[in-house]
C-alpha cells in the first residue's frame, strides 16, 4: 500500500496536471482539424507563404502567425523589418515554467523564442509577437518597442511604457474585450494622443524609446520626461502584482500624481501650441484640455479621493 507521502505527492501532481489534460482534451473535440492544424506548413497559408519562417514552428502556431501578420500588414504605421528578420530563428513552444508560473507566455529576447502556458493562449501569443515585431539586439543593447537594456550597465528602462504599449495594440488589433496591464493601457492610450497615433506605432515597431523622447521634448524638458518614464518603470512593478487591488488612496498616490501631471502638462502643451499657429480656436483648445482631464479624472475615480494635494496639483475642480 502507498504511504501517505506518496499519496500527497500523487495528489499534488494530479492538481498541477488536471488542467493540461483538460485543455489538451478540448483541442481535441474536433481531432481531424486538430490534427490538421499541426500539420500546417508556412506555404499553406497566405500572409506566410512569402515569408522565411522558422520551420520548427508547429503548424497551431503558424495559424496564429498568420492572423498577426494580416493585422500587421494592413496598418501601414508598422516597420516590419525586424519582424521579417527574427520570423527566421522564431521558436514558440509550451513551457512547464509557464504553467507552473502561472505566466501565460513570455518573450525571450536572446534566444528568440516565445513560451507559453497552453498553444491556445492567442492573445498572449498576439502580445509577445508584438514584442518580436519590435525588438533588435546589437553588441551593447537590446531594444524592444519603448525600452532599452543596456548589456554593460544591466540597466533597463522603459518597462512600463513598452508593455503597456504592446497590450494596447494587442487589445486593438485582436479586438478583445479582456485584456491585461488595464491601468497602464490606460495611461500609454493618453500618451498616444501626446505622440500621435501614427508616429506612437511606427517608433514601436523600430524599436525606437529615442524618438519617443524627441517628439515629447516639443512639449516638456528632457529631465521631466525621464522621470515620466522611470515612473511609469514603477508603475509597472505594482501593476503587475497588484491589479485587482488598485486604490487611489493606498496605493502610491504621489506616483499616480506624478503620472497623470506630466501627462496633463504635456497634452496642454501640444493644444495650445495648435491654438497658437491658428490651427483651432482657444474654446476648442480649452474643450480639449478639459476632456482629457475628465477622462483621467472619471478613470481614477479621484471624486472619491480625499487627497487635496492630487485634486489641486491637477487643477481638478471637485
Amino acid at each position: 500500500m502507498p504511504n501517505k507521502a506518496k499519496l500527497n505527492q500523487k495528489a499534488i501532481l494530479t492538481k498541477l496536471l488536471n488542467p493540461v489534460f483538460i485543455a489538451f482534451d478540448k483541442s481535441l473535440t474536433s481531432k481531424k482539424s486538430y490534427i490538421m492544424e499541426y500539420i500546417l506548413k508556412p506555404t499553406d497559408l497566405p500572409y506566410l507563404k512569402d515569408l522565411k519562417i522558422n520551420s520548427k514552428i508547429e503548424g497551431i502556431y503558424l495559424k496564429y502567425l498568420n492572423l498577426f501578420i494580416k493585422q500587421v500588414e494592413t496598418n501601414h504605421n508598422f516597420d516590419l523589418g525586424y519582424l521579417k528578420r527574427n520570423l527566421k530563428t522564431l521558436n514558440i513552444r509550451v513551457s512547464l515554467e509557464n504553467y507552473l508560473s502561472g505566466n501565460n507566455a513570455s518573450y525571450w529576447l536572446g534566444p528568440n523564442e516565445i513560451a507559453t502556458r497552453f498553444n491556445t493562449e492567442l492573445s498572449s501569443i498576439f502580445h509577445e509577437l508584438f514584442h518580436c515585431l519590435s525588438t533588435h539586439i546589437t553588441e551593447d543593447a537590446d531594444y524592444s518597442g519603448f525600452s532599452i537594456g543596456l548589456h554593460s550597465k544591466k540597466f533597463e528602462i522603459g518597462n512600463g511604457i513598452n508593455e503597456g504599449y504592446t497590450e494596447l495594440l494587442t487589445k486593438r488589433y485582436l479586438l478583445l474585450d479582456e485584456w491585461c496591464y488595464k491601468n497602464l493601457v490606460f495611461l500609454v492610450s493618453k500618451l498616444e494622443l501626446i505622440v500621435g497615433k501614427n508616429e506612437m506605432e511606427y517608433l514601436y515597431s523600430k524599436g525606437s524609446l529615442y524618438g519617443l523622447v524627441d517628439i515629447l521634448k516639443k512639449y516638456n524638458t528632457e529631465t521631466e520626461i525621464l522621470n515620466f518614464i522611470h515612473n511609469m518603470d514603477l508603475f509597472l512593478k505594482w501593476d503587475i502584482f497588484d491589479a485587482e487591488t488598485f486604490n487611489i488612496e493606498t496605493v502610491m498616490p504621489s506616483l499616480i500624481y506624478k503620472i497623470i501631471n506630466f501627462l496633463v502638462i504635456s497634452y496642454a502643451k501640444k493644444i495650445y501650441l495648435r491654438y497658437e499657429n491658428g490651427f483651432i480656436t482657444y474654446q476648442m483648445y480649452h474643450k480639449k484640455v478639459k476632456t482629457y482631464i475628465k477622462d483621467i479624472y472619471n478613470y481614477f475615480n479621484l471624486s472619491k479621493t480625499t487627497n487635496i494635494e492630487l485634486k489641486r496639483r491637477i487643477n481638478i475642480e471637485t
